[in-house]
């Protein structure tokens, strides 16, 4: 069986081997074990496991934040998405690749989930829970808790996976609104290859004060400045994100 494991080393890095079962657990992973251990059992659900809808999370249909896009975008690009007006002159048009994304990764996480709940390692309200917190006036879904452990489930393609060394920045900062919500201390990513070999990797993120109080003083001032109808100055080239929705500041395109 090959996992990926991530060394607790001075070099700090993802090494592969075949590892026993033993092994996997000596090595104290904290969910990619079970998965790949319930995805080999040949017990299915009579009927298959259905797909839900790849668009059930959609985030521009409503005026609340989402932490799995506004935590790490700028103020400006924020106002972009949420301005009532503005939102509907973003880029929305349909693609192949802007279909399937979603959709494969709606797949991998619903076989994940439910072959977990048939196995009776987790039970349906521990899957696909919804957040949402009216003062703060955001809203989001954990994909997981597993044995107490939040875990957010997230894809790769081979060529990215094979290259990931450590969690994305955009994870971190979606995944700590949600620490803080429901009282955890770290979150776990579980991360899974989209082609042969099919491996997983595995980090744990420590929530962050730092980040919480970036990102909700972030939401404080956009929302007054969508109560004024005055549009923020800062931008997504200014926070380190890896993309913008409206290419402000012309330094990062907006994803196709």
């Amino acid at each position: 069986m090959i996992l990926w494991h991530w060394s607790s080393g001075p070099e700090r890095v993802w090494t592969v081997a075949k590892l026993s079962t033993l092994d996997i657990f000596a090595r104290k992973m904290r969910v990619a074990p079970f998965v790949q251990s319930v995805m080999l059992n040949r017990q299915w659900p009579d009927g298959g496991i259905p797909l839900p809808n790849p668009y059930r999370h959609d985030s521009h249909t409503d005026n609340y934040f989402h932490p799995s896009v506004h935590a790490m975008f700028g103020e400006k690009a924020i106002y972009h998405t949420l301005h009532p007006e503005l939102r509907k002159e973003l880029d929305r048009s349909e693609s192949y690749t802007r279909l399937m994304t979603p959709l494969m990764g709606t797949m991998v996480h619903t076989l994940i989930q439910q072959k977990l709940i048939l196995a009776g390692l987790v039970e349906e309200q521990d899957v696909e829970i919804s957040l949402v917190n009216e003062q703060r006036h955001w809203r989001g879904h954990v994909d997981l808790v597993f044995r107490g452990d939040l875990c957010d489930i997230k894809t790769k393609n081979s060529f990215g996976f094979q290259r990931l060394t450590k969690p994305d920045n955009s994870w971190i900062y979606q995944l700590n609104p949600y620490m803080d919500e429901m009282g955890k201390d770290e979150a776990v990513v579980l991360v899974s290859e989209m082609g042969i070999p099919w491996g997983f990797k595995e980090f744990v993120i420590p929530k962050s004060n730092q980040v919480l109080d970036e990102i909700y003083s972030k939401w404080e001032r956009v929302t007054e400045a969508l109560k004024n109808n005055e549009e923020p100055r800062t931008c997504c080239y200014s926070v380190n994100a890896t993309y913008c929705p409206i290419n402000c500041g012309g330094a990062i395109p907006p994803r196709n």
